[in-house]
């Protein structure tokens, strides 16, 4: 395996939706020969061909997200710490990923929350390691396949929001870019999930002993246009639709995104489960000053032996350039929202 292409697969965990997206639309194998057993009934399958007709809105369900994302705001914690867990199975691909996440809020008013993110990556007999460290300064990336060095590269977070900060830049390259980066956590997800996504339904549910909210969604009209033209059959491997498990709000913390699942056609009668993704053990420590010392060092990051490329200049280049397209295209070549 290419070492493109197993950059590529530990990037999936972190793009989650848009990682999937991606996979799906440039897939061109066969699907993977052991589907992944799902944790709940498969759904109905959907018509064969992509709908022009707006999904309807729930607009309870859409009233219970807001609360979720305002509840679990970084910026009204001092921390938060899950366990993150992933399945994907999807072009041909069966992987899963596992690891930490930590997030507080920024050292001082007005900077990004820190961010320490830490997944283990089991692709086949292949283990791999991927570290995400925000510090409040520099964003390092550190990628290790398999027996290989690892690959450390940073950036000058202070530089690059200069940029974005310049005259003449549109929010939303803003915006794409920090979600292109994959470091500014759950309730980004959820935000993400609510500008692109319709919710059609809410109801009560039980995963695991827990009693949850379980919200359905579906792409919004504009997502859907992109991913399937009218009268076209919805592409394989490709979600369309969304199970969005939410705790009660007498839970610790309150309506914390314990499970989403991704389903969508893979070739099969019925639509199959592409993706799923826990959030588990979830700690919130209110905000009280200074950090606990275990957490002194959670955001530093030391390279060790090895050689950390600095790509700030590039990055900084690279969104000189996408200011001045129509499209304010990101660096990596995606489009802003």
């Amino acid at each position: 395996m290419s070492r493109f292409r197993s950059f590529l697969l530990l990037q999936l965990p972190l793009l989650t939706v848009s990682g999937l997206l991606l996979a799906g639309a440039l897939a061109q194998q066969t699907p993977p020969a052991n589907q992944a057993a799902p944790a709940a009934s498969a759904p109905k399958a959907a018509p064969a061909l992509a709908t022009p007709v707006p999904p309807k809105a729930d607009p309870n369900a859409a009233a219970l997200l807001k609360k979720a994302i305002g509840q679990l705001d970084i910026s009204k914690m001092g921390l938060l710490e899950t366990k993150i867990w992933e399945q994907v199975d999807t072009v041909g691909l069966s992987f899963q990923a596992e690891g930490s996440y930590l997030s507080a809020a920024g050292a001082d008013q007005g900077r990004p929350p820190r961010i320490r993110m830490d997944l283990g990556i089991l692709l086949g007999n292949t283990k791999s390691q991927l570290l995400i460290v925000n510090d409040g300064a520099w964003v390092w990336n550190q990628l290790k396949l398999g027996n290989d060095d690892p690959v450390i590269t940073k950036y000058d977070l202070t530089k690059v929001q200069e940029s974005l900060n310049a005259p003449g830049t549109m929010p939303t390259l803003a915006d794409g870019f920090y979600r292109s980066q994959s470091f500014r956590g759950v309730v980004p997800l959820l935000q993400s999930m609510a500008k692109d996504m319709t919710f059609t339904k809410l109801k009560n549910a039980t995963w695991k002993k827990h009693d949850l909210y379980k919200l359905t969604a579906v792409w919004s009209a504009d997502v859907s246009k992109r991913l399937s033209q009218p009268g076209q059959p919805w592409p394989n491997f490709v979600p369309r639709t969304c199970y969005l498990y939410l705790g009660k709000e007498k839970d610790s913390p309150p309506y914390w995104p314990h499970r989403l699942e991704w389903w969508g056609p893979s070739g099969q009668k019925e639509d199959t489960l592409l993706m799923q993704m826990e959030f588990r053990d979830p700690y919130v420590l209110p905000a009280k000053g200074e950090l606990p010392k275990k957490y002194a060092q959670a955001f530093a990051f030391d390279p060790g032996k090895f050689k950390a490329e600095d790509i700030t200049k590039q990055f900084l280049e690279q969104l000189k350039q996408a200011r001045n397209m129509p499209s304010q295209t990101l660096p990596g070549g995606t489009k802003s929202p």
